[in-house]
C-alpha cells in the first residue's frame, strides 16, 4: 500500500518538482524522497581504505553503521544498485569501481553475490557474478525494499553523459 502511494505520488509530482526538491542530501545522507530510499553518501566512501570490504565483511558493516542517527542500514540488493547507478550524479561521494550487493546468485550453491562494475571511462554498468573473496566496495541504504518493477517508476532517461 504504502509503494503504490509512493508511486501515485511520484507520477502526480513528477510533473511540477525539479530534481532539487526530490534529493536532499544532509550528514552524509542523501534522500530520495519519491522512493523513501536513503543512502549512504559520506566521505568515508572516497577512501577506499574504509570503504573496500570483504563480501563476509560487507553486511555487518551496513548493519553496524551509525549515521545521521540512523542504525537501520543495509547492503542494497543489486536492482537497488543499479538504481543508485541511474541517479549517480546526485551523490556528494562517488566511486567507481565493483561493489557489492546483498543478491545471491540462485542455483549456484550460494557462493557467488551479483555485483555490480562501473567505471567512469565507461558509459554503463554491468552486473556481474563475484566470488565470496576479494574487495569491493559497498554503499549502505536504508528503506523499504522494492521489487524492480516498482523502481523502474522512479527511474527517468538520464541523457547527459
Amino acid at each position: 500500500m504504502v509503494k503504490k502511494l509512493l508511486i501515485f505520488l511520484y507520477l502526480i509530482t513528477s510533473v511540477f518538482a525539479s530534481d532539487d526538491d526530490r534529493f536532499w542530501t544532509r550528514n552524509g545522507v542523501l534522500t530520495d524522497y519519491f522512493t523513501g530510499i536513503q543512502w549512504q553518501d559520506d566521505k568515508s566512501l572516497k577512501n577506499a581504505k574504509l570503504s573496500v570490504k570483504i563480501w563476509a565483511e560487507e553486511k555487518s558493516y551496513c548493519e553496524s553503521l551509525k549515521l545521521d542517527g540512523k542504525d537501520d542500514w543495509r547492503v542494497p540488493s543489486i536492482d537497488e544498485l543499479k538504481y543508485g547507478f541511474k541517479i549517480r550524479k546526485k551523490f556528494k561521494n562517488y566511486n567507481a569501481g565493483v561493489f557489492w550487493s546483498s543478491t545471491i546468485v540462485p542455483d549456484y550453491y550460494k557462493e557467488n553475490i551479483y555485483c555490480l562494475s562501473f567505471y567512469w571511462t565507461q558509459r554503463e554498468i554491468k552486473v556481474n557474478q563475484c566470488s565470496r573473496i576479494g574487495k569491493k566496495f559497498v554503499r549502505c541504504i536504508r528503506g523499504e525494499k522494492y521489487e524492480p518493477s516498482e523502481l523502474k517508476e522512479f527511474i527517468w532517461e538520464d541523457k547527459s553523459w
